[in-house]
């Protein structure tokens, strides 16, 4: 097994079910989207795989409104 892929089941394994739910959930929606086998799209897709994969890191600290923003966020999903 390579190394990215022992590295990935140690980050699966630590999850909570709940967050482990939430990551199958952005995981389905990334193969559905990026990873398509429609090959009318491929290009397109892998042009934006690329441009997400090669994004710079967002290192800006979250604010005080970031996290409570994000509270809200979650509450309101939960309670779908």
């Amino acid at each position: 097994m390579s190394v990215a892929k022992t590295e990935l089941h140690s980050l699966i394994d630590s999850l909570s079910d709940y967050q482990a739910d939430q990551l199958k959930k952005v995981v389905s929606l990334f193969v559905t989207e990026f990873l398509s086998v429609d090959r009318g799209n491929y290009d397109k897709n892998q042009a934006d795989l690329e441009s997400f994969l090669s994004a710079p890191e967002n290192d800006e600290p979250l604010t005080a409104d970031n996290l409570t923003a994000i509270a809200e966020a979650e509450e309101d999903y939960k309670g779908w």
